[in-house]
């Protein structure tokens, strides 16, 4: 039987990605310490689930994350109104719909149907959005097609300065 075997492309693409979500990540965090100052909201990433298959010396342990069950992000706004948003970050011209899961969009509309405001935070090379999941899940409709552009989602566009300003949109 022959071994598989991840081609070094591939590799190497998946490094990236994983390293911008890492970096977008960074910079919503950041945005959420900024309304956490300013008493506007409190809203924290999501760890992801995760099972510990081994613990090593110094700490060090090998894992296995699990499928993803929540959004990115959950919080509460002053006055009590729930949040929740997904993170997808791209550095193409465009963003994907199918960038979430069926899984994601499906947690997305139940928070939504539960009264919660649900979003979709993305950034299309190095602009960023708060696209409300009602639009997101009807590109087709807005858009006419399954994808959005920066100038598609310019309504939804937010602050960077250092942080991603994801609520300036929404508090308009």
């Amino acid at each position: 039987m022959e071994r598989w075997k991840v081609k070094p492309a591939a590799s190497y693409r998946g490094a990236m990605s994983n390293a911008r979500g890492r970096q977008f990540e960074a910079v919503i965090d950041a945005g959420c310490r900024y309304y956490r100052m300013h008493g506007i909201a409190n809203i924290e990433k999501t760890p992801e689930p995760f099972r510990c298959l081994h613990k090593g010396a110094g700490g060090i342990a090998k894992v296995q994350f699990m499928s993803h069950a929540q959004p990115d992000y959950k919080g509460v706004l002053k006055g009590g109104r729930a949040i929740v948003f997904e993170a997808k970050a791209t550095d193409k011209d465009r963003i994907m719909q199918s960038v979430l899961t069926e899984k994601q969009a499906g947690e997305l509309e139940l928070f939504r149907e539960l009264g919660a405001d649900s979003f979709v935070c993305c950034g299309i090379q190095g602009r960023f959005f708060m696209v409300p999941y009602t639009v997101w899940s009807n590109f087709k409709l807005f858009f006419g097609r399954k994808y959005a552009t920066a100038d598609d989602l310019r309504p939804w566009r937010v602050c960077f300065d250092g942080a991603v300003k994801f609520l300036d949109a929404y508090r308009r």
